[in-house]
Parts: C-alpha cells; structure tokens; sequence
C-alpha cells in the first residue's frame, strides 16, 4: 500500500492560484463559521490547510503526506501561522495510519498517486467521511494531454539519467515556467471533483463531467 518512492522524499507545493481556486470551491459548500473536522490527504507543503484554516475560522484541520520533506516545510510554516493551534501535521501513508473522522476531506494531486485499486482509495475516503460530510478531490483528469505526459514521465523514469532529468526540467519551463516554480512543475494541472452529489471545475485542456 505505500506510495511509490519518489513521493516519500518529494517536495511538492500547489501554485498559489490552484490554492485559492480549491479555497473558492470549498466555500461555496460549506458554512466558514461552521466548526468542521477537515482533513487534507496527501498534504505536500501542507498550503491547502493552512488557507483554509483562515477561510474557515471554527474549524481543526488535519493534513498527513508520506513525504517527510513536504511536511518539515508544512511544520515550519505552522510554526508561523496565527491560527497554527487548530492545525495539525503528520508524515504517514493515507492508508496505513489510524482512521479519524471528517466533515470535510479534500485531496488535490494526491490519494490518486497511491498504487492501489481505487476502490481500496475510496473505501478508505468513505470510513473517514462523517454522514453528510463533503469530499472534494482534485486529480488528472483523463484526456490525451494528461495520457501523453504520464506516458513521458514513466519513460523518462525507465531510462533515468542527469541527462535526461535536466531535458525534462528544461522542457517543463519550456511549457509553464511562467507560472510554476522547479518543485511545482513536478505537478500537473487538474480538474476537481466533489461526490454526493458530484461537480467538477474544468482547468485548461481539461473536460469534466457533472452527476
């Protein structure tokens, strides 16, 4: 059930914009001054819990990741964060570590990582998930663009060499150096989605379905 090895050591934080896209999102559903259980699965740099700690001022939030890089910087930025007492941070595997209960789980870029049938994924999502509570994920969606990447990825990892990291580095500015930094460009864009009932928010070059 662990996560590949690539992500125990990563160091992955979302652009500001897709925080406060999810932010948005988030607060169309629910009530800010309502005291919700929040827990982000597969944190990265914990930024997620720590906007929505500020959006929603009644709330505990909760964020674990495998990556103990990702949560060292969410730890320090905790450290920093006015309302770091309703926060907390922890390094695990999602599915591995004690199940809690949430009114609200989001994953941006996350749970979907995890190599395992997704049925095992939202198996785990649906213990967690308090009656009535809301999921909101944001993961790839499945078009040729997202396809031909995964695709490149998996070979540029077959064949991995300094050689062909920096080629990957040099033609992922090449498409959005603009707007992400070199550990954010390791991310793709994604569309979200919320179950119970279903939405979704389209991102560039991305469709999306609603239920």
């Amino acid at each position: 059930m662990n996560q590949p090895n690539e992500f125990a050591e990563a160091k992955l934080s979302a652009p500001s914009a897709r925080v406060q896209t999810v932010i948005q999102e988030v607060l169309r559903l629910v009530a800010p001054e309502s005291p919700l259980r929040v827990l982000d699965a597969c944190c990265g740099d914990g930024g997620h819990v720590l906007a929505l700690a500020e959006a929603l001022p009644k709330a505990t939030l909760f964020g674990v990741d495998i990556s103990a890089p990702n949560i060292a910087q969410a730890q320090a930025s905790l450290a920093r964060h006015p309302e770091a007492a309703r926060i907390r941070f922890e390094q695990a595997d999602y599915l591995l570590r004690p199940t809690g209960r949430y009114d609200l789980i989001i994953s941006v870029g996350g749970v979907n990582f995890i190599p395992v049938a997704p049925e095992t994924i939202f198996s785990r999502l649906d213990d967690e998930l308090a009656p009535g509570g809301i999921l909101l994920l944001v993961t790839p969606a499945a078009n040729v663009y997202n396809k031909a990447l995964l695709a490149l990825r998996g070979l540029f990892r077959a064949l991995r060499s300094p050689t062909l990291d920096a080629l990957g580095m040099t033609l992922a500015r090449w498409l959005h150096g603009r707007h992400y930094s070199n550990d954010q460009l390791r991310s793709g864009s994604f569309t979200s989605t919320r179950t119970g009932p279903c939405w979704t928010i389209a991102g560039r070059g991305f469709t999306s379905e609603s239920c």
